[in-house]
């Protein structure tokens, strides 16, 4: 399986796109994800930008976006609720923002997860 380290540039773009968004990041899939209330909604993974969505925006977003393709960490694991956005896409100002917008909405309508309990030590 070829893995592509996700560059340091894609996590200063994501970085600077999600000012203004209340959330908390955190390191996942070699790269970088966030949170609000525990439920991740953005990320980086290689060189895609992925988002959270709703069945029927996932759809919306591949219609308008050819390039736009389910989020697959590992190929033939699909991830539901994510979409893989390439640079092609994300590099648009307005298109970013409506869908992180989006993404930061739905993911901040569900409900918060239960903070994991540490293992006891036996």
């Amino acid at each position: 399986m070829n893995f592509t380290k996700t560059p340091p540039e894609l996590f200063a773009f994501i970085d600077n796109a999600i000012k203004g968004f209340k959330c908390d990041g955190r390191k996942m899939f070699g790269g970088i994800a966030y949170f609000v209330n525990s439920n991740m909604f953005t990320g980086a993974h290689q060189n895609d930008l992925f988002l959270r969505l709703p069945e029927n925006d996932q759809k919306l977003i591949m219609k308008d976006y050819d390039e736009v393709s389910y989020f697959e960490p590992m190929p033939g694991k699909r991830m539901s609720e994510y979409v893989a956005i390439p640079e092609s896409v994300f590099s648009q100002p307005d298109m970013l923002h409506k869908w992180l917008d989006k993404s930061h909405r739905y993911a901040s309508s569900l409900p918060p997860k239960a903070k994991k309990m540490p293992k006891k030590k036996s």
